[in-house]
């Protein structure tokens, strides 16, 4: 069993996998040299009792033009998927913020309602209801975190205001807060989504597109959200998307193309920046100019 962490960097790290530094992390990593944020995932494992965890700072080589980056990159579906689950850490900005310090009180403004419970034992108690919003957090605004946290079956994330479970299915939160999936993509994207993120039984006759979403394609609603995002390095755009797609096409069959896929690549032409154009197209080559790849924008 392992565990992995999806978390924000916030700008270059002091400790990671490079050439130069492989065989002494083989040996040892020393815990109190690590970021705050590392060691507080290795404090959750320890005490969920989960011998190994998979970071990918300290275990994709990191240097630039390493091709086995590239390689370990495009494991990140089997990664996340097949982790006995992920530790988010939402409400860190940087590596070295840490996520298990002690949280502000909920205000009374925070806070909706009572509601009775009781358990199948008979035990009565309550529930406090909170907004449906658990609002915006730091890792929200990333690009990379975007499929961790879609690729990922099972995730215990800490958040500003509060701990949530999330397994794939409307689990209510430490507060009794029930988010739909936890998945934060959207109402329009979950339900197909869901089918996508498991990782067996990706049967291209076992979901029905048509009854999945409000918009027109939630593969378009996942683009929405996902370009909304940064990233520290724009000719990643395609990379930190690959994961998703892949499942996708494992899923439906159909043949991605750039971004976009073959069967409804005539209307996915369509798409469009939400700022000027111009200014946003990359001055280095990161897709073909039809494609949403080609421009540093919210499509």
């Amino acid at each position: 069993r392992f565990a992995a962490l999806s978390y924000c960097w916030g700008g270059n790290q002091t400790m990671q996998c490079e050439t130069s530094t492989l065989e002494v992390f083989r040996k040892d990593i020393p815990f109190e040299k690590l970021p705050r944020t590392i060691q507080d995932a290795v404090k959750v494992c320890s005490q969920l009792g989960v011998n190994y965890i998979w970071v990918d700072a300290l275990c994709i080589i990191q240097n630039e033009g390493n091709d086995e980056k590239i390689l370990e990159i495009a494991k990140m579906p089997y990664i996340y998927g097949q982790a006995s689950f992920t530790i988010m850490a939402s409400r860190a900005k940087t590596a070295w913020e840490g996520f298990l310090q002690d949280r502000e009180s909920f205000s009374k403004s925070d806070l909706s309602f009572l509601l009775s419970w009781q358990s199948e034992k008979g035990e009565k108690g309550s529930i406090t209801l909170t907004e449906m919003e658990t609002g915006h957090e730091p890792i929200d605004e990333r690009g990379w975190t975007f499929q961790e946290r879609l690729l990922s079956l099972r995730i215990v994330e800490f958040g500003s205001r509060q701990t949530r479970w999330t397994c794939q299915e409307p689990i209510p939160s430490i507060t009794g807060n029930d988010k739909l999936y936890g998945l934060g993509v959207g109402e329009g994207a979950t339900d197909g989504w869901r089918k996508i993120a498991e990782p067996n039984d990706l049967r291209q006759d076992s979901f029905n597109w048509g009854h999945c979403s409000k918009t027109p394609s939630p593969w378009g609603a996942l683009v929405d959200i996902y370009t909304s995002r940064t990233l520290s390095f724009n000719t990643d755009r395609a990379l930190a998307m690959s994961g998703v797609a892949e499942r996708f096409a494992v899923l439906t069959g159909d043949e991605y193309a750039a971004g976009l896929w073959k069967r409804s690549i005539r209307d996915e032409l369509l798409w469009r920046v939400e700022q000027n154009e111009r200014k946003n197209r990359s001055t280095v080559y990161q897709g073909p100019s039809w494609s949403w790849f080609a421009v540093n924008s919210s499509v």
